[in-house]
């Protein structure tokens, strides 16, 4: 009886039949198949995605593929996600404390940007309380910083940017009020007290626009980078993009 039981539970002929080796290195060339079919279909749908016509209504203008702004600056596609992430962003080690929002911040501080000052000092501007854009001194090269008294803008403005040049400053920001979310410009004779608030330009995409940060190219080129989202008002939603916009003339 035991003899019989062991005809019965034969194996299946082609795993009898075929080699062990070669069934490992059909599996290996199926997963190497699948992946490069994964890989192709994500491939051409982010392409699809990011390349989608940009249409914007500007000074009763529309243009299609780019999206024409006042004061020249031209938005581009969407060139980065906010989900990107690295393992080495050339290692930074945290400090000391250099803002106590606790004290003069109502508990928030944050987007710090900073330039040097005429004289050799260095100014941080910040969004202070989440509603407005404050500043602070320091005269050691960043060791230790002095709150300067007041704010530079209120009314929900954040995210400053500021630049210098030949004794003129200007200031790019974001004002989060819902009913005025847009990209904004100021002006400046010392740093400290900011004039010609000027409206540029909304979002491209529907939602909100925030987080200008502007680099120059030339005396006459610079490129601003800026998040937008495509829902969820003035706060950005769930999803802020990364997306860039060129200026053909002085920022100043």
């Amino acid at each position: 009886m035991e003899e019989e039981n062991k005809v019965a539970f034969k194996p299946p002929a082609t795993a009898k039949n075929k080699p062990s080796g070669e069934r490992g290195w059909y599996w290996i060339v199926m997963m190497v198949v699948l992946v490069l079919v994964g890989a192709g279909v994500w491939y051409f749908w982010n392409q699809n995605r990011t390349n989608d016509v940009v249409t914007s209504k500007t000074q009763d203008k529309t243009t299609t593929g780019t999206a024409s702004v006042k004061e020249d600056w031209v938005v581009g596609s969407e060139i980065l996600k906010s989900n990107t992430t690295s393992t080495d962003g050339k290692s930074f080690e945290a400090g000391s404390i250099a803002i106590d929002s606790a004290k003069e911040d109502n508990y928030f501080a944050s987007v710090p940007d900073l330039i040097k000052t005429p004289d050799g000092k260095i100014r941080m501007y910040y969004v202070s309380g989440g509603q407005a854009i404050g500043s602070a001194l320091s005269v050691d090269n960043g060791k230790t910083w002095i709150r300067e008294s007041g704010y530079r803008l209120e009314d929900s403005a954040v995210d400053p940017d500021v630049s210098y040049k030949d004794g003129r400053w200007v200031m790019y920001y974001s004002v989060l009020d819902p009913a005025k979310n847009a990209l904004y410009k100021a002006t400046s004779t010392d740093g400290l007290k900011w004039e010609n608030e000027t409206k540029l330009f909304d979002a491209t995409t529907g939602g909100a626009i925030v987080d200008p940060d502007v680099i120059e190219i030339t005396p006459t080129d610079y490129v601003m980078f800026l998040g937008q989202s495509s829902n969820g008002g003035s706060t950005g939603g769930e999803q802020i993009n990364l997306y860039s916009a060129e200026l053909t003339q002085s920022i100043f």
